[in-house]
This record gives structure tokens, sequence and C-alpha cells, in this order.
């Protein structure tokens, strides 16, 4: 069976249900493979209009790494790398026209029949463009609403530090369009919660961006004066770990290290683990990069033991550099855990 029939014979298996769960996961597949081949200062436009119809306009992305994700047709099913496939597949009709590297390739389908052609044009910004319909025989009784599909698309600005993504709805006739660009990432998220609290005080907040091995972390933590206030969401790339795992782990497991080192500085009397840590902590955290692995057919838990390792040891190391600037503070959060 080839991949656009086995797609569309069997489309929950890759995108989960055929309702608006399953069009989200088809628009932020396209949307994930876009950001994972654009530059620094990458610009994202989708635009919802009426008749189920989508256009997005991508500016500041990698020629080169577009033109493969778009043209990969002879290549087998990859997850990570074929929700351009996917899309057309799953689509009533789709246009993308890319202008990269003095061609314009352009393809046009229609229920997973498409054809692909190649210009030559003069030399220009690189730019992809994409008009389709998503398939309602499929997606049955399923109504796209912007709001919902807003919030959703969001979460992609702040995982993506300083790329922007803009979203209208051209679908009535009151135009919203909204704008999306977070420099300081997984931080601005934190920002939120702690400014949702009622007599919110800060007891000690840190924001990360670090890079190890081959991947990148965003780590945005707070304790907060009073106890028992917590609040926990982790991502991998744009799936969010609802299970937990390794990032969570290891994140817990090295601020565990940290404040045991410093009770017996201070020789305090401590009962620490990552289960009281995690009662009393607000944090927001992902991970990022290729060959990600995950336990269960989810994708919802993290299972990468190196990742567990390096993130506790780098949460370790960096507690307690700022401990010597901060005792009084983790002291008084290490009076939460005193025995």
């Amino acid at each position: 069976m080839d991949w656009i029939a086995l797609i569309r014979k069997r489309p929950g298996m890759f995108v989960g249900d055929l309702g608006y769960g399953g069009t989200k996961t088809l628009i932020g597949g396209v949307v994930d493979c876009l950001l994972s081949c654009s530059l620094s200062e990458a610009q994202l436009v989708l635009n919802f209009k009426p008749d189920h119809f989508i256009a997005l306009e991508a500016k500041g992305i990698d020629g080169n790494l577009s033109k493969e994700l778009i043209t990969r047709f002879d290549q087998e099913l990859d997850w990570e790398k074929d929700a351009f496939k996917i899309l057309l597949a799953l689509t009533e009709v789709i246009t993308i026209e890319l202008c990269a590297n003095n061609e314009t390739i352009t393809l046009k389908g229609k229920k997973g029949v498409y054809e692909l052609d190649t210009t030559v044009y003069e030399a220009g910004a690189t730019c992809l463009s994409m008009l389709f319909k998503i398939d309602m025989e499929i997606f049955k009784n399923t109504t796209i609403h912007y709001e919902a599909m807003n919030l959703y698309l969001r979460k992609y600005a702040f995982l993506n530090p300083g790329y922007r993504i803009t979203t209208i709805d051209s679908s009535t006739a009151e135009q919203q369009i909204n704008i999306f660009r977070y420099p300081k990432g997984v931080a601005h998220e934190l920002d939120l919660v702690t400014e949702s609290i009622n007599y919110n005080y800060t007891l000690l907040r840190m924001d990360l961006m670090t890079q190890i091995r081959n991947y990148a972390y965003q780590i945005s933590f707070s304790f907060q004066k009073y106890y028992g206030i917590n609040y926990w969401l982790a991502f991998a790339n744009s799936t969010a770990l609802i299970y937990g795992g390794s990032l969570e782990d290891g994140i817990l497991d090295g601020i565990a290290k940290a404040f045991r080192e410093m009770a017996l500085l201070k020789n305090m009397k401590v009962s620490v683990s990552a289960k009281k840590i995690k009662k009393e902590l607000l944090l927001i955290a992902a991970i990022k990069g290729d060959n990600l692995a995950f336990e269960g057919s989810t994708r919802e838990k993290l299972g990468m033991v190196q990742v567990r390792s390096d993130i506790k040891e780098y949460m370790h190391k960096t507690l307690m550099t700022s401990f010597e600037s901060n005792e009084t503070v983790f002291v008084e959060i290490l009076k939460r855990f005193s025995n």
C-alpha cells in the first residue's frame, strides 16, 4: 500500500482522533516542520478563511531544508518529518509554493493525488505559501474554531523564542488578528502563571536556557512565599509531557541533590524528595532536538536516561552557584523540608 492510500485509509494512526483534536495535530505538525527549518527570525502567518480554507505563509526559512520536507514523496514515511505528506493526503485541495535557490517549486493536490512542478525564477528571499482545505469527508462534523486553534498555535511561539507567529481569522465579517512573539520563551508563560496567583510573592525565580549535547533546554521555575503553590508544564519539542518522564525527573533530581548539599553546608536537617519539591514548585520546561525517545504509544512521557542525567547535573551545578549569593533565600526554602 502506498503512503497516500495508507494515510487516507487509517488517518487516526497519524493524527489521533478525527475531530477537532486531529485537525490541531495536522496543522501543528506542519508548523512544527516549518519551525524546524527556520532561521533565527522566522515569521509564520496562518489565515483561517471561510469554508474551512487555511492559508499559511512562512518567511525566514532555510530553502534547502524546506525543499527536502515538501519533496519527500519517494521516501518511506517518517512521522517526525512527513507532516506535509500527511497534510497532502488529508486535504480536499492543497497548493504549496516554495521560492528558494532560484527555483519555484509548486505542488497541487486533491485528496492525495498531486502534481509537482519546478520552474526557474529570479533570485529573491526564500518564502513558502500554502492554501488548503481539510477534507471534511474524513474529519466529519468538525468545525475549526479560530479561538481554540489560536490558543493551540500560541505555544509554538514560546517554545521557539524569537519566532513570530501571526494568526488571522477571516472566516467572519469581524476579522481578528493575533501576533505571538516571545523572546523570553517559556519564561513568559511562567510570568503569566505567577501573576495569576493571589497574594503572589516570589522567593526564588530562575529562568534558564542551555544547550547540552544535541538538545536545547528552557527551564523556568520559582518557589513562592506561601506553601503548597505548584504548577507544572513540560514539553518535548511541541509535545506536552502529560506523564512527565526524563526531563521532569532530571530537574527534580537536580534540585533535590542541591538542596541536600545546601542543608549539609548550613547544618540543617531536611527530608527532601522529588514528590515534596514538586508540591512547592512552579515550573515550565522544554527540551528541543531530534531523535527524542518516548515511553508508551501516546508519546507523552519522555524516556531518555542521558537527558535525565544531564539535566540533573546541570540543575545541581546551577543551584549551587546561585546559593553562593542567595543563601538567605535558599535557607528560607529549605525550612519547608526540615524534619
